[in-house]
């Protein structure tokens, strides 16, 4: 028998960790969707084997606190079916199953496929954010597909985190200063928790696509108040040098919009970020976050939260992600071809819009969640519509 499967905890991943006492259940949700039907036994089956290639899905939250490692826990992601007849598909409105709670990170399973029965079949790939990212996900979802065509895995037994990446860390800021950012919709209404979503479907090629949507979305902003306008932009630094891995080697670099820039000018400074890109965290605080309980970093964020929903001025305006042009012959199996793949925005109502894109050869995916309370008055169906023209 082999080693065991263990990781380290990284500065991120302890950071999700936290989050998901506030904003549970703070998962990936990778959708896909299309024609025909999959059989559940086999589904299964694929499951357990892509589960078995890639133990980082397996994983759950083991030691003692300070010394805490992720450990491959050997039980299999569950598998559940649920209905989704009477859903559209196209916004959070009539999916609740998709905020069913999580086990908890000690516990496990932490990773789960759910069949959403329906017209047309989708699948739910909900993983916790600690254990993997957007990246992640996909990796482990494309060895299921492989398992259920009988295709050779591929597999990840990698250990990395963004902790080992080979970024430079900095004690000064290299970007924009987070804090003080503008909500596209405005100004708060009422203190309802929790965020919702809304997604378009729109057929062409486009080029670009981010760029043009983060400027769009920040000249919508300051129609509502004046004020600084940065987006957060996770970037992927798995590289040819790294072996594939499902954990957490996403990292975010922030881009400030102010008025007046273009679309080709926010693609060069985000492409100067991410080539230049550092840490920005204190030797400090590098040395000391093991020792530093969840628990108390949920309540600086919850209390952060609260500060900025009060305020109107957030750390950031926005997070906009781009899964990019998706192969969608990469998720088909025996009865089964998909025709779209999107992730679904985080609930995390700290941040007043979330964006997520993804397209085929010929069309796009755009979805955009918003905190409950502003994304009343129609705001996100306007803030959606005029985003979707680019």
């Amino acid at each position: 028998m082999g080693k065991r499967y263990t990781r380290k905890v990284s500065l991120n991943e302890k950071i999700w960790i936290s989050a998901d006492r506030v904003f549970h259940p703070f998962v990936n949700r990778l959708m896909i969707e299309g024609n025909g039907t999959i059989d559940a036994h086999i589904l299964r089956s694929a499951v357990e084997a892509a589960s078995e290639a890639n133990p980082g899905s397996r994983i759950v939250l083991g030691g003692i606190p300070g010394r805490a490692r992720w450990i491959d826990s050997g039980a299999t992601p569950r598998i559940t079916e649920v209905d989704g007849s009477g859903w559209s598909g196209f916004s959070s409105e009539g999916a609740p199953f998709l905020l069913e709670t999580f086990p908890h990170v000690s516990k496990g399973p932490l990773c789960e496929v759910m069949l959403i029965q329906g017209t047309p079949l989708r699948i739910c790939f909900r993983t916790h954010h600690a254990i993997m990212d957007g990246r992640g996900t996909m990796h482990w979802i494309e060895d299921i597909f492989r398992a259920m065509r009988n295709e050779p895995l591929i597999g990840s037994s990698s250990t990395l985190t963004d902790m080992d990446l080979p970024i430079s860390f900095k004690n000064n800021l290299s970007g924009p200063r987070p804090g003080g950012c503008i909500a596209p919709t405005g100004a708060s209404d009422g203190n309802e928790r929790g965020t919702i979503w809304i997604r378009r479907y729109i057929k062409g090629r486009f080029k670009n696509l981010l760029p043009r949507i983060a400027v769009l979305t920040a000249d919508e902003a300051r129609k509502h108040s004046e004020g600084k306008v940065i987006f957060n932009v996770p970037a992927d630094r798995r590289t040819d040098h790294i072996s594939p891995s499902t954990a957490n080697l996403t990292v975010g670099v922030n881009i400030e919009v102010p008025p007046g820039t273009t679309p080709d000018f926010f693609a060069d400074m985000l492409k100067k970020q991410v080539r230049d890109q550092s840490r920005n965290i204190g030797l400090l605080f590098r040395t000391l976050y093991p020792l530093i309980p969840t628990w108390l970093m949920a309540m600086g964020l919850d209390s952060a939260t609260k500060r900025m929903r009060s305020s109107g001025r957030y750390q950031i305006s926005g997070l906009i992600t781009n899964l990019g042009r998706v192969p969608v012959d990469r998720y088909r199996a025996a009865g089964f071809q998909a025709t779209s793949v999107f992730l679904l925005p985080l609930n995390f109502d700290s941040i007043p819009t979330f964006i997520t894109m993804s397209g085929t050869e010929n069309s796009a995916d755009i979805i955009l969640g918003v905190p409950r309370m502003l994304a009343s008055r129609n705001r996100i169906e306007t803030l959606l519509e005029l985003i979707s023209t680019i």
